[in-house]
C-alpha cells in the first residue's frame, strides 16, 4: 500500500484576517463529530497551497496605508476601514517588482555568495512604483510647456492625469524629498552641479547664491514673471480640481522645478525638515506594522524552496489555518479545530492526513507578559519588542495536534538571542531555559523545536539614510547642513520552523531523494524513514539557506550533537545543514527522533487502512510471512536509504484478546517504539 502524500503541513499564522480562516470556515460545530467531505474539500480549495505563488493568490498579503500630509498624520493595518480626511491605499506584498521581491533578490545574492547588502534604501525604494516616478516628471516637465505656450486646456488635462494616477502620499513624500535637497544644498555627486551655484565657505554651511546657466537653460526654466503666473495658473487649477488629499504636497511637487531666487530656496527648507521627519515615521510604522508579515511571507517561501523544482514528485503542500496560536484558548476554537483534525487524521484513508504542523514566533523565556507592542529607547537605538506567542497559547494547541499524531516544528520569533552568531558566542542556553516551559506537556515526541533563525537582513545593516537635515540661520542667512537624517530598523529574518519543516516534507518525496542521492532511493515509498543525521545525509541533503558565519568550533559541534533538543542547523562546508533531528522528548532523556516517529505513524496508518480499521483477522493476514503483502516487502528491502525498515530492525504485533487491543511494535536501532490501537473483529 502506498500514501500518495506523507508531507502535509499546516501552518498557524494569521495572513491576512480579510480572508477566511480555519476557523470560520468550519463554522458552528454543535452536536458534530466530523465533517463532510465537501466541506473538507472547500476548506482545502480555500485555505491549501501547493508554492509561495499560490499563496501570494489565495491571500493577497498586504498592509493598508492611512495617510493625511495635510497634517502630517499615518496609520497602518492589516485591515481596511474609512477614516475621514485619509488617503487609503493598499502596499501590496508580492512577488513582482514590490518591496519583498527587493527582499527576495537579496537573500537569492547572499547564496550566490555576494554577502554585502546593498544600500537599504533600495529596498524601501520598491514600496513606491519606479515607473511612477519617471511618468510624474515627464506630465510636470509637459504641463509646464503647455503652460509656457499658452495651451491652458491642455495643460488642466495633463494635471487631471497627474491627479488620477499618481496623487500618492507615499509617492509624492519621496519626489518631494529627493528634489527640495538637491535644491536646499549642491549635490557633489559627478553631473549634479547644474542646478544652483553655491557658496561653501564652511564645511556645512551652503549659501545660494545664483541659479547656474545649465539649469536656465533647460526648458522648464521660467523668467520671474512667468513664474508669478505659474503660481497663480497651478493654483487656479488646483481649486478647480479639489483633489481630496495631498494638495499642500503635490503643489510643493509641482512648484520646485520653478523655484529660482535665494529667497524661495530658504522657504523650502523648513517644508522640508518638516516632510522629512513625517516620513521618517511613516517608515518606522510601516516597518513595525510589516516586518512580522514579511517574516511569514518568507518563512512560507523558504518552506516551499527546500523542495526545489522536481516535477511529478510528492510536492510538500501547506494548509494556512489563518488564525494564530492566541486564537485557539476559546473552547469553540479547540472544539472547531479538533473536529477538523478527527476528520482527515483518524478516518481510513491517508489523501487528506496532516502530518506536519509549524507553529512560528513562540517567545523566549524572558519575554515580557504583556502582548500590547511596547517600545524602550537605549541610547539612540529604538527597540521594539513585537507580540510573541506565549508557552500558555502554544501548549494549548501542542496538545490538540499530538492528539492527531501531527509532528509540529516550533520557532522561536527572530530577535539577536535567535541568531546564529548569539548560537556561535552564546550557546544554546537561552534556548534550551525557554523550552523547559513546555516539560510538563504530554507526548512530547510530537514537538519538534527548531533554532537558530536565519538572517536576512542583520539589525547593523538596518539602516536608512533619508537625506541630511538642514536648519536656516536668519543671522548669517545661511542653511545649515546638520548631519544624515538615518533611520535604524529592526532585522528581518527567516525562523528555522519553516525551514525544517520544508526540508523534511522535501525529504518524503523520493524522487528528491533520488536527485541528491542518485542510488539506493525505493520510488515506491516516501521519506518517512530517511535519517538525515546519518552518515553524511545531511550535507547530500542541506537546506538552500544562505551561510551567514563560516564555521562553528568543534566544541559548539560536539556540543550540540550532544545535547542539541529539536531541528538544530549549523553551518558545515559551505552549507546549512541539519545538525539534529531530536524531538523535544530528547530533553527527558528518551532518545526519540523525528524519523522514529513519523515511520512509526506511517506503519500504524498504513496497517489501518490494509486491515479495514483494524479487523482483527487481516491484521494477522498483515503480519504473516507471505510474499507481496507490505510487511514483506518492508522486511526484504532494507538496503535502500528510504526503506521502512533499516536492515536489524523489524517489527511485532500482540493482540490482545480480554481488552480487544492491539499493539503493535517497531524494533529500531536503538530504541523500541509502541503502538496500542482497538481491534474491530
Amino acid at each position: 500500500m502506498k500514501m500518495e502524500q506523507t508531507n502535509r503541513t499546516i501552518l498557524f499564522e494569521e495572513m491576512n484576517p480579510n480572508k477566511p480562516s480555519l476557523l470560520t470556515m468550519i463554522g458552528d460545530v454543535k452536536e458534530q463529530e466530523s465533517l463532510t467531505d465537501e466541506k473538507v474539500q472547500q476548506i482545502h480549495k480555500e485555505l491549501e497551497v501547493q508554492s509561495f505563488e499560490q499563496l501570494i493568490e489565495k491571500f493577497e498579503p498586504g498592509i493598508y496605508m492611512y495617510l493625511n500630509t495635510s497634517n502630517c498624520q499615518a496609520g497602518f493595518s492589516y485591515q481596511r476601514y474609512q477614516m475621514e480626511g485619509y488617503e487609503i491605499s493598499k502596499i501590496t506584498l508580492d512577488n513582482k517588482n514590490s518591496l519583498l521581491s527587493a527582499i527576495l533578490e537579496l537573500m537569492d545574492s547572499k547564496k550566490n555568495r555576494q554577502y554585502l547588502l546593498r544600500n537599504f534604501n533600495y529596498i524601501l525604494s520598491r514600496l513606491v512604483p519606479q515607473n511612477h516616478r519617471k511618468s510624474f516628471f515627464r506630465k510636470r516637465k509637459e504641463f509646464i510647456t503647455l503652460f509656457q505656450q499658452k495651451q491652458t486646456e491642455k495643460a488642466k488635462k495633463v494635471y487631471e492625469s497627474i491627479i488620477a494616477k499618481q496623487n500618492e502620499g507615499l509617492f509624492l513624500l519621496t519626489i518631494f524629498l529627493q528634489e527640495a535637497y538637491e535644491i536646499i544644498t549642491e549635490e557633489k555627486e559627478e553631473n549634479r552641479k547644474d542646478r544652483f551655484i553655491a557658496d561653501t565657505n564652511t564645511s556645512n554651511l551652503i549659501t545660494p547664491i545664483a541659479i547656474s546657466e545649465n539649469l536656465r537653460k533647460k526648458q522648464r526654466y521660467l523668467s520671474e514673471g512667468e513664474q508669478q503666473e505659474y503660481i497663480k495658473f497651478l493654483e487656479h487649477v488646483m481649486e478647480e480640481q479639489k483633489p481630496v488629499h495631498n494638495k499642500e504636497l503635490l503643489s510643493c511637487c509641482m512648484l520646485l522645478p520653478t523655484i529660482k531666487t535665494k529667497e524661495q530656496i530658504c522657504e523650502i527648507q523648513p517644508v522640508y525638515e518638516k516632510y522629512l521627519e513625517y516620513y521618517s515615521n511613516i517608515i518606522k510604522m510601516f516597518w513595525i506594522q510589516g516586518k512580522p508579515l514579511l517574516e511569514q511571507l518568507l518563512g512560507v517561501k523558504m518552506f516551499f524552496e527546500q523542495y526545489g523544482e522536481i516535477s511529478e514528485g510528492m510536492h510538500p503542500s501547506l494548509v494556512v489555518s489563518n488564525f494564530s496560536a492566541k486564537d485557539i484558548l476559546s473552547m469553540d476554537a479547540r472544539k472547531r479545530l479538533q473536529i477538523y483534525l478527527e476528520t482527515v487524521n483518524e478516518k481510513n484513508y491517508g489523501e487528506n492526513t496532516l502530518w506536519y504542523g509549524i507553529i512560528p514566533r513562540i517567545a523566549l523565556s524572558d519575554y515580557e507578559k504583556a502582548k500590547n507592542l511596547r517600545e524602550r529607547f537605549q541610547g539612540t537605538r529604538e527597540k521594539i519588542q513585537y507580540p510573541a506567542n506565549t508557552c500558555q497559547e502554544v501548549s494549548a494547541l501542542l496538545q490538540i495536534l499530538a492528539e492527531y499524531k501531527i509532528q509540529t516544528f516550533v520557532s522561536p520569533q527572530v530577535s539577536d538571542k535567535t541568531t546564529f552568531q548569539w548560537l556561535k558566542q552564546h550557546g544554546m542556553k537561552d534556548w534550551q531555559e525557554s523550552l523547559q516551559e513546555y516539560e510538563g506537556l504530554g507526548k512530547l515526541e510530537y514537538v519538534i523545536p527548531c533554532y537558530p533563525n536565519c538572517m536576512v537582513i542583520p539589525k547593523e545593516q538596518a539602516q536608512l539614510r533619508l537625506g541630511h537635515s538642514t536648519a536656516y540661520d536668519e543671522l548669517t542667512e545661511q542653511i545649515r547642513i546638520q548631519g544624515e537624517k538615518k533611520l535604524w530598523l529592526d532585522s528581518l529574518g527567516v525562523e528555522a520552523s519553516y525551514i525544517a519543516a520544508g526540508l523534511f516534507a522535501a525529504c518524503q518525496c523520493p524522487k528528491y531523494l533520488h536527485s541528491k542521492c542518485k542510488k539506493n532511493i525505493d520510488d515506491k515509498l516516501p521519506g518517512v524513514a530517511y535519517r538525515i543525521t546519518e552518515e553524511n545525509h545531511a550535507l547530500v541533503t542541506p537546506t538552500t539557506m544562505a551561510r551567514e558565519i563560516l564555521n562553528f568550533p568543534a566544541e559548539l559541534i560536539e556540543e550540540i550533537q550532544r545535547k542539541g533538543v529539536g531541528v538544530v542547523l549549523i553551518p558545515c562546508q559551505g552549507k546549512v545543514v541539519v545538525g539534529t533531528d531530536r524531538t523535544l522528548a530528547y530533553q527527558k532523556g528518551i532518545t526519540d527522533e523525528i524519523c522514529h516517529i513519523q515511520t512509526l505513524n506511517y506503519i500504524q496508518r498504513v496497517i489501518r487502512y490494509v486491515t479495514q480499521d483494524y479487523k482483527e483477522n487481516l491484521i494477522k493476514q498483515f503480519f504473516q510471512n507471505r510474499a507481496g503483502n507490505t510487511k514483506m516487502q518492508w522486511m526484504e528491502n532494507q538496503k535502500s536509504i528510504n526503506s521502512i525498515l533499516k536492515e536489524g530492525e523489524s517489527m511485532e504485533y500482540q493482540i490482545d484478546e480480554k481488552n480487544s487491543t492491539c499493539t503493535f511494535t517497531v524494533m529500531f536501532e536503538k530504541s523500541r517504539k509502541g503502538e496500542t490501537v482497538r481491534i474491530a473483529k
